[in-house]
């Protein structure tokens, strides 16, 4: 052997020797499942600085999640925004929810690096499918699950098209990566293996951590971790037969839900000075439209790029309350998972004392009781529709209970191909086929949760995102920094139904664009400002122009989109009494008047 052989030799084992340290091993596998996570997204978004410039979405509920990034990357914070509400000023105060801050503190250390508001929101967005890797794969690894089946069930778990369909319509329901480290807890406390005599151990003080996450991240996360602790702490109280097992539980939901407050706190504050206003109204029946059903569970997804399998789908979908349940299916494998899970509980479960078995068994006896008390609380006419019913109709969408089962279920199906290898798998040979078949029920599975329609359509969504921002700065370039614009038609914020052919929260297009305009939309629903906005809106024309031009505006702005006749007899008035030429968007769509010349002539002052 020559020396550089002995050279090139000796490299290779000091490079083996390196990646065989465990620490060293466990870091490099956590990078390659989130690389191969990564290019699995980058083939439904595209990853490249230049598109991340645009949004992956821009319409209906993702506005105002644009509103809230924009908020931030503008003024600091989400809270008050001067920009909007003219001419008053945005206060998120009014819209109480504990959904915002950890969230909102990610992108503000995300708009740390770039000003560039949709480049933000499309990085919080792609930031949730690494997370949600590390923490179903650290999960995983904490119950004993090998690598090999860890990153399988890690990466379907991340790749549900939960994810993808939520989305940037709903930013904050696709960070759903504390899910299983909740579900780690709460096999801890089925197990009795989480002892308050231990508050001060790093695990425990890590399961604090997590439940002021979950406080600070969304009543809904926050709602169903509680539901599912007080499930825990009965399996544990039953097993051990005594109520101490309740102890930790209710600590822990007392965390939760002391968080929930505390960040709810600035808008309880706030209302109890200034009044309460029904700004978001919900009733208890909405816990049925928006329950969970089974059969969505079940089905395939949406668009399948199977023919028949979408036919399937289309099929069934033709039926009442058919509404964001259509996006809780858990794939192909994950529905078996799911079936198999109720099949344990009903054929398979031991008497209670016996329940809490050692090894993967015990933990399909725990699972398997979350995953039916999922199905009872959350579907149609359930327990959850009886909450509702009895004062908490604000958590209505039960059916986002879908990621919790999807959760139990993956946990379950990576313990199952574990004891399954340790039963069958003997030989070398039969290790390299047992990798094999999963590396291929993985594609499969993948192919069947994942559909091309998942594809952000981006020429749309640029060429509307390019119109918007071109007419916004002809309208700047016309004003004067701080001038307030009258948006038309006169819609409240927030969550208003659907104007003629104008989505909610269209109107923030022209704020999304604007760096020193202020805009009428973003009045809160039930306030003085939201009233006064739509009685002007109300008024003839002529008066509607006096009023706007008496009270400081400089420019009315025409959405028509929120016209059945796509505006054209209030653009004629407006032409007549204000003379000029309209500035119109390139799409046709938006068109804005200004108001100075006929403030010169009829008021006397310009602004």
């Amino acid at each position: 052997m020559t020396n550089e052989q002995q050279t090139a030799m000796s490299g290779y084992a000091r490079l083996k020797q390196f990646f065989a340290r465990p620490r060293v091993r466990s870091v490099s596998l956590y990078f390659g499942t989130i690389l191969i996570g990564m290019l699995i997204v980058g083939s439904l978004f595209d990853l490249r600085k230049s598109v991340r410039g645009y949004p992956y979405d821009y319409l209906g509920d993702s506005l105002f999640y644009h509103l809230m990034v924009k908020s931030v990357v503008d003024h600091g914070w989400y809270l008050t925004n001067p920009s909007l509400g003219a001419p008053g000023v945005l206060d998120m105060r009014d819209v109480p929810s504990s959904d915002n801050n950890f969230h909102m503190l990610l992108i503000k250390l995300l708009s740390l690096r770039t000003k560039h508001y949709p480049g933000v929101l499309n990085n919080f967005f792609l930031l949730t499918f690494p997370l949600t890797i590390i923490a179903m794969l650290y999960a995983l690894r904490r119950l004993g699950v090998s690598w090999l089946a860890g990153i399988w069930a890690t990466l379907l778990f991340t790749m549900l098209p939960y994810h993808f369909t939520r989305g940037e319509q709903h930013l904050f329901l696709a960070a759903y990566w504390q899910i299983p480290l909740l579900a780690l807890v709460l096999i801890w406390i089925c197990r009795g293996e989480l002892q308050m005599e231990a508050w001060s151990s790093r695990r425990m003080l890590g399961v604090l951590a997590l439940c002021v996450l979950l406080g600070s991240s969304g009543y809904y996360y926050a709602f169903f971790a509680c539901f599912f602790l007080l499930m825990a702490g009965l399996i544990a109280a039953l097993q051990q037969r005594r109520a101490g097992a309740f102890v930790v539980p209710v600590v822990l939901i007392a965390v939760i839900s002391s968080f929930v407050v505390l960040n709810l706190l600035p808008s309880i504050i706030h209302l109890w000075q200034h009044g309460s206003v029904l700004v978001v109204q919900r009733v208890a029946a909405e816990a049925e439209a928006y329950g969970l059903r089974i059969g969505q569970l079940l089905m395939p997804v949406r668009w399948h790029r199977v023919q028949a399998l979408w036919d399937l789908k289309v099929a069934y979908n033709m039926r009442i309350f058919i509404t964001e349940n259509d996006d809780a299916t858990l794939g192909l494998i994950g529905a078996g998972g799911f079936l198999g899970l109720l099949w344990w509980f009903f054929f398979n479960k031991p008497a209670v004392r016996e329940m809490n078995e050692p090894g993967a068994r015990g933990i399909f006896n725990h699972l398997s009781i979350l995953n039916l008390s999922a199905v009872l609380l959350g579907t149609i006419g359930g327990f959850g529709s009886l909450v509702a019913f009895f004062g908490l109709p604000q958590i209505r969408a039960y059916t986002r209970l879908s990621i919790f089962i999807a959760c139990f279920v993956f946990v379950a199906l990576a313990l199952w191909l574990d004891s399954v290898r340790a039963q069958r798998v003997k030989t070398r040979r039969q290790q390299w086929i047992f990798a094999a078949l999963l590396v291929v029920t993985l594609v499969i599975g993948l192919l069947d949760q994942i559909t091309p329609m998942f594809i952000p359509d981006y020429v749309k969504f640029r060429n509307d995102f390019e119109s918007d921002r071109a007419f916004v700065q002809q309208v700047e370039a016309k004003l004067q920094p701080g001038a307030m614009i009258f948006q038309l038609p006169a819609v409240s914020f927030p969550e208003n139904p659907k104007f003629v052919r104008m989505n909610d929260y269209d109107l923030l297009r022209g704020y999304l664009h604007s760096k020193s305009l202020r805009w009428s939309y973003g009045t809160i629903k039930g306030r003085e400002g939201d009233v006064w906005m739509r009685d002007v809106a109300l008024k003839p024309t002529p008066m509607m122009v006096e009023t706007l031009a008496w009270s400081g505006f400089s420019g009315v702005y025409v959405d028509r989109f929120g016209y059945t006749d796509n505006g054209a007899k209030l653009e004629g008035e407006l032409s007549r009494l204000l003379g000029g030429t309209a500035v119109v968007s390139p799409d046709q769509r938006l068109t804005f008047f200004d108001l100075r010349p006929y403030q010169q002539r009829f008021v006397g002052f310009c602004f």
